[in-house]
């Protein structure tokens, strides 16, 4: 394994958990967003 392909995989890793971060926080904040009164 080269360093390259080390490195690819390591950045996919890393965006594959930012975008479940994301998602989760959005749930997060709709959910927040639908109980509050407005």
């Amino acid at each position: 394994m080269n360093l390259d392909s080390l490195h690819l995989a390591t950045s996919k890793q890393a965006s594959n958990c930012m975008t479940r971060f994301m998602q989760k926080h959005g749930d997060e904040l709709k959910r927040r967003e639908q109980n509050s009164p407005p």
